[in-house]
């Protein structure tokens, strides 16, 4: 610390300009503090005051008679029984203390147990019967009755025109109050039996529908055996693409019920010369 601070002393107070920060108290008041510890230094030893007996440790509890037979505690005597009253008279009272003198209740004692008064083990109680319960009634499957075969059948031909969308088969459930798989059934055994195109065998065609229009006018008139590969000159007449002519054919022959290729022998080229759009073999035709 440069420099001189004033301070007061710590001792008496005195104002002093202390030269280090450990300095807390004046020269005079330090001076004595260091005359003091000097004298305590010097001063002689007292003499070591003699060591006092240790006394033994008191030892109590209920083993100290074990570890001092000087402790041994004598057991009391048993306390006589007394004697069972005559038939017809009260037995007497237990003499009272001097809390219940004094209008101190008596804590109330718990009754014996009748198994420890009379020493044979408890009683065993006999197993609960299970629970019987009713087993739940076998649910019967759905059987799809031929009249209401008939009104899916009548109800999908009435949704499906021209064709089939997605939901069909839900709405019919909803109405007729039945079962989505029995619908569903009952829609597949019809489709194959007229050869109906499902929905999603319709959604190749990626075109629109004024495109489908000219291209049903074109196609229609070359039923019922037009030549191999018309899908390319129909997409060259009306400047479209192909593959979208060829999937607008499939579903126009869908719609028709026809199916998706005629047989090789009507026409009158080779199976082999028939070709798909992408190199495929096949052709509609």
């Amino acid at each position: 610390m440069s420099g001189k601070v004033k301070m007061r002393c710590a001792r008496c107070g005195k104002p002093f300009k202390s030269s280090n920060a450990r300095q807390t108290l004046c020269s005079e008041c330090e001076a004595k503090e260091r005359a003091a510890r000097a004298a305590v230094k010097n001063a002689p030893k007292p003499a070591a005051v003699a060591a006092a007996p240790a006394t033994a440790p008191k030892i109590v509890g209920p083993g100290a008679g074990i570890l001092d037979p000087r402790l041994a505690v004598v057991a009391p005597a048993p306390a006589p029984t007394p004697a069972p009253a005559p038939a017809g008279m009260r037995a007497p009272h237990p003499p009272r203390t001097s809390g219940e003198r004094h209008g101190e209740s008596r804590p109330p004692s718990r009754p014996a147990s009748p198994v420890a008064t009379a020493g044979r083990p408890p009683e065993k109680r006999p197993p609960r019967e299970p629970k019987k319960r009713a087993p739940k009634p076998a649910t019967q499957p759905f059987e799809l009755t031929d009249d209401l075969r008939v009104k899916v059948e009548a109800r999908y031909l009435e949704l499906a025109q021209p064709v089939e969308y997605d939901g069909i088969r839900s709405k019919i459930a909803t109405e007729l109050s039945i079962p989505k798989a029995a619908v569903k059934k009952a829609v597949l055994e019809l489709r194959q039996r007229m050869q109906m195109p499902s929905w999603w065998e319709l959604q190749a065609y990626a075109g629109t529908a004024e495109d489908l229009e000219r291209i049903r006018a074109v196609y229609m008139p070359l039923l019922p055996v037009p030549p191999v590969g018309v899908h390319k000159q129909i997409a060259t007449d009306l400047g479209l693409d192909a593959s979208v002519v060829y999937q607008g054919i499939r579903r126009i022959r869908a719609e028709l019920r026809l199916p998706q290729y005629n047989p090789p022998d009507l026409h009158e080229a080779p199976a082999a010369a028939m070709e798909r759009p992408g190199g495929e073999a096949g052709a509609e035709a």
